[in-house]
C-alpha cells in the first residue's frame, strides 16, 4: 500500500476509521506509530555516520543531536581501531584492567560518548541510529511512508482504537499491525545481513592481546 503524502495517509486513516471528527487524534496516532517504528523495527534508513577529531586529553566526544543508539566508533589509526559501545559496568571493567590502555570500548552518558583517553588527535567516525523525521504538513513524506505505509495506517488505527474505546474492528487492526511489523523486521534484517541467521550478542568485552594491551588487534 503506497501513499503519496502525509495528507493521503491522514485521509485514509479517517476513511478506515469512519470518523470525521478526529483529525487531531489521527495525526497524534500517526506520530505514535512512527515512534513504534523508531523503537522496534531497526530500520536501515535511520543509520547515520558522523565524522570528527578527538581533542587531545579529552576523554569524550559530543553526540549528534539526532543520536538514539550507537553502533560503534572507528578510530583512524594505523591499523584502525573499533570502539564498541557497551554498558557502563562493562566499560568500567575494561578501563580498570592492568596493562597499557588503548581505547577499546565506550559508553554513553547524557549527550556524550566517553572513551579511554585517546592520547592524541586522531580522527574518528561514529556509526549510529538516528531519530525518524516525523511526518507533518511541512514534512510530507519520509522513509516509512514511502516504504511501509501499511505499517503507519494500521499503527494509527491501532492507537486510535485504544483512544475511541471498544470497536469490533480493533482486534483485526491489531493483528494486522503485529503481522506487518514482524514482516518489516525480517525484511530489514535480510537487507542488512543477506539473509543470515539472527544472533543475540551480549555486551562486547574488549579482548586482551598477547602484549597485554587491551583493544582490537585488527
Amino acid at each position: 500500500m503506497a501513499f503519496e503524502s502525509y495528507t493521503d495517509l491522514c485521509e485514509q486513516v479517517e476513511s478506515w476509521l469512519g470518523r470525521e471528527d478526529l483529525s487531531v487524534e489521527i495525526k497524534n496516532c500517526i506520530y505514535l506509530a512512527e515512534n513504534d517504528a523508531q523503537r522496534s523495527l531497526r530500520l536501515r534508513m535511520v543509520d547515520q555516520v558522523k565524522n570528527g577529531t578527538f581533542v587531545e586529553d579529552l576523554d569524550y566526544i559530543q553526540l549528534p543531536d539526532d543520536y538514539l543508539e550507537g553502533r560503534y566508533l572507528k578510530i583512524d589509526t594505523n591499523p584502525s581501531r573499533r570502539i564498541d559501545i557497551v554498558s557502563a559496568p562493562t566499560w568500567h571493567d575494561v578501563e580498570t584492567r592492568g596493562g597499557t590502555i588503548n581505547p577499546s570500548a565506550g559508553f554513553v552518558h547524557g549527550d556524550r560518548l566517553y572513551v579511554a583517553p585517546p592520547g592524541g588527535t586522531e580522527k574518528w567516525r561514529l556509526y549510529y541510529k538516528a531519530g525518524i523525521r516525523h511526518l507533518s504538513t511541512k514534512n510530507k513524506t519520509n522513509f516509512l511512508l514511502r516504504n511501509y505505509g501499511d505499517f503507519l495506517l494500521y499503527g494509527a488505527l491501532h492507537h486510535l482504537g485504544n483512544f475511541v474505546g471498544p470497536n469490533d474492528r480493533k482486534e483485526a487492526w491489531d493483528r494486522e499491525y503485529a503481522r506487518i511489523a514482524g514482516e518489516i523486521k525480517q525484511q530489514e534484517w535480510r537487507a542488512r545481513t543477506g539473509g543470515g541467521p539472527l544472533q543475540i550478542r551480549p555486551d562486547n568485552v574488549a579482548p586482551r592481546n598477547t602484549a597485554g594491551v587491551r583493544g582490537p588487534t585488527n
